[in-house]
């Protein structure tokens, strides 16, 4: 499960680096893209499936995860006036907890 958080950690910052360039739209449809195709994946699974086979897929959808989560933020945050930035901000994180 360690591997979620790690490519999460590692691809966020390059997505949020990426969407100061490009701006966030497109590295947004790409990750909800990566994700999707990455719950795909695990939805193939069967309780015989090796867990060699079941980290990339977690890998993939984590990765999808990240390049939509970086953006975002960016996104909600940018929108948000500067009183109620620690507000939006926790707003968000307890929007992507509950899921």
């Amino acid at each position: 499960m360690a591997c979620y958080p790690l490519v999460n950690a590692t691809v966020g910052t390059l997505a949020g680096a990426l969407s100061d360039k490009v701006g966030c739209i497109k590295p947004k449809l790409a990750g909800q893209l990566v994700f999707v195709l990455g719950l795909l994946g695990l939805s193939t699974l069967a309780l015989s499936t090796p867990i060699a086979a079941i980290v990339p897929m977690l890998m993939f959808t984590s990765l999808g995860s990240a390049l939509f989560q970086s953006p975002n933020n960016s996104l909600i945050m940018g929108h948000a006036e500067p009183e109620a930035l620690g507000f939006v901000g926790s707003l968000g994180n307890l929007m992507r907890y509950l899921g």
